[in-house]
């Protein structure tokens, strides 16, 4: 491994650095109008939202009563119609929250090796971060479908790592979701830390018992600064 002097940061993509709520929202209404089903609000999609595309659609789909979404055959027309509906919609309203196209530009000038760890499908994590002009930021993008398994599974953080050239005892895992944190507990990270801003409560993301928790990237600055000085 790399001797790396600053800590890498592992990021989660949806509700941590990127707001895409709404344009997962539009994909998953599209979805549900071809079977003759009612919209569903953004709260109803934000609970979905976290665990991947299939738990999004298995959540977001749960009234098709008829439809026994467990099964390979009966999921995988739906989810390509899903993707095929968020490929040409994934920019309409996506932007970046407050405070992060600073922060990782700080982030980088001051050595930190970073990577996005996602459990939404890479291809589109790879559209958005090019979108946002983050590659030069974030080299190492992975999606839900980039390891074997995805968060909470410990192996994405541990491939990001490997990619990274780094210790996955000294990285830390960011992000909004029980998902996130319980993915770095079982892979080891230096630090696990839930940021209130996403689309989970700060009562499931304190059960996943993060390390730290911060409810702006100010905060998240101010701790990875005061690590690093410590």
């Amino acid at each position: 491994m790399i001797d790396i002097a600053r800590a890498p940061l592992l990021f989660d993509l949806d509700g941590t650095l990127l707001d895409t709520i709404d344009d997962l929202a539009a994909s998953l209404i599209s979805v549900r109008a071809s079977f003759g089903l009612a919209d569903v609000d953004l709260d109803f999609v934000r609970r979905g939202i976290g665990d991947g595309l299939d738990a999004l659609l298995r959540h977001g789909l749960a009234d098709m009563h008829a439809v026994d979404l467990s099964q390979e055959a009966v999921l995988e027309p739906i989810r390509e119609r899903w993707r095929a509906h968020y490929g040409g919609h994934l920019q309409v309203h996506t932007r970046a929250f407050e405070g992060v196209e600073a922060a990782l530009k700080l982030l980088a000038d001051r050595g930190h090796p970073m990577a996005i760890v996602s459990n939404k499908p890479v291809s589109f994590c790879r559209q958005l971060v090019r979108a946002f002009a983050w590659e030069g930021m974030l080299p190492v993008v992975l999606g839900g479908d980039s390891a074997t398994r995805h968060k909470p599974d410990p192996a994405p953080i541990a491939l990001a790592c490997e990619v990274l050239g780094v210790d996955v005892g000294q990285a830390w895992m960011i992000g909004d979701s029980p998902a996130d944190i319980l993915a770095g507990t079982h892979a080891g990270c230096a630090r696990r830390v839930a940021c209130t801003w996403g689309y989970r409560s700060q009562a499931e993301l304190r059960a996943a018992e993060p390390t730290d928790v911060v409810a702006s990237f100010a905060e998240l600055l101010a701790l990875i600064f005061a690590a690093s000085s410590g």
